[in-house]
């Protein structure tokens, strides 16, 4: 009939979307096409992180295992020397903090340290850490949560090695949906000067 794929909608068939054969799957939500374009809609606790919007929504509620950290970073909490340590994601995880005594007993300096989370745009991550917890169940001991996700943990100088770890959660907040899949930013500082307080995760 001289007509070529007359019988297609590819401005809004999801099975033939933009192109025949181009499918709109969504399994984080609900999908259409517009113009061409798969249109994905996410459910609470997913968002777009890819170009391409035919495979719909990426999930960031993963819901981690917490006895499995995917992370591990160590700090000085009693020298200004080496410091720093960041983490990014885009995802819920688990972070291991070693706060190492690195200046000796002799010293009399605490091991302090500073956990700050700072959640990409359009995103809401919470901060909890977990202290003292047994290694078997990491958290089962009760978690340290700040509405600023600002956390100040510690711990006093003494005889022997002081150092000691702490468990830093970095959870999605399902009451503030995400819109994109922007990083969020894990911060340690250690020797902060932290000087007590019930922040403090060890004496």
């Amino acid at each position: 009939d001289e007509e070529i794929d007359e019988t297609f909608d590819l401005d809004s068939d999801v099975d033939n979307c933009g192109e025949c054969g181009t499918q709109c799957t969504n399994a984080l939500g609900t999908t259409s096409c517009a113009m061409g374009t798969c249109q994905p809609v996410c459910n609470n606790g997913a968002a777009v992180c890819d170009v391409d919007p035919t495979d719909g929504c990426d999930l960031l509620d993963t819901d981690p295992v917490c006895a499995s950290p995917s992370s591990t970073v160590t700090v000085n909490g009693d020298a200004m020397t080496g410091n720093v340590a960041m983490v990014t994601g885009t995802t819920e995880r688990f972070v291991e903090v070693s706060i190492v005594e690195s200046v000796g007993a002799s010293q009399n300096i605490p091991l302090t340290a500073r956990i700050v989370l700072t959640s990409g745009t359009g995103t809401d991550y919470d901060l909890f850490v977990h202290c003292n917890a047994p290694p078997a169940n990491p958290c089962d001991a009760a978690a340290i949560n700040e509405v600023d996700d600002s956390i100040d943990v510690g711990r006093d100088d003494g005889p022997g090695s002081r150092t000691f770890d702490v468990l830093v959660e970095v959870r999605y907040d399902p009451t503030s949906p995400a819109t994109t899949c922007a990083a969020w930013t894990l911060t340690v500082t250690g020797n902060t000067g932290e000087s007590g307080g019930t922040s403090r995760c060890a004496n």
